[in-house]
């Protein structure tokens, strides 16, 4: 399971929720299950590669800095790509928590709709807005 956190500044207000979302998350993993971290902003980073140990995924996301662009759609992509070709366990997914803003991505909606046909990966949304204008 990957978490793909918008760290960009405006999920800043956010933060303190994101983050509790995903020690949740991690707490509740069962033998075997392993994770890993992405944050982006301008661009994806990877914060922590696969590790069975939610405590090393606690720490990564307590020390994330919150700031700059957005760049979600090569988030998703890098993302789907590092799990599809690093995972153990037969099934990977990412879970994405963003307030949606797409700013800065090298790659369009059509190219990662195509990508995405590619990996076997799932892919879980979760949309945090103030506003559905």
């Amino acid at each position: 399971l990957g978490f793909v956190i918008d760290t960009s500044g405006s999920m800043r207000a956010r933060r303190n929720e994101v983050i509790e979302a995903v020690k949740i998350l991690t707490r509740s993993a069962k033998r075997g299950d392993e994770f890993f971290l992405v944050d982006f902003k301008n661009k994806p980073e990877l914060a922590e590669e696969f590790t069975p140990r939610a405590a090393d995924i606690d720490d990564a996301v307590d020390n994330i800095v919150w700031s700059g662009g957005t760049a979600l759609i090569d988030a998703v992509q890098v993302s789907a790509e590092y799990a599809n070709k690093e995972g153990k366990n037969r099934r990977k997914a990412i879970i994405v928590i963003s307030d949606g803003d797409e700013r800065d991505s090298y790659y369009s909606r059509q190219q990662i709709v195509k990508l995405m046909q590619e990996y076997d990966v799932q892919v879980y949304i979760i949309g945090i807005t103030d506003d559905l204008d």
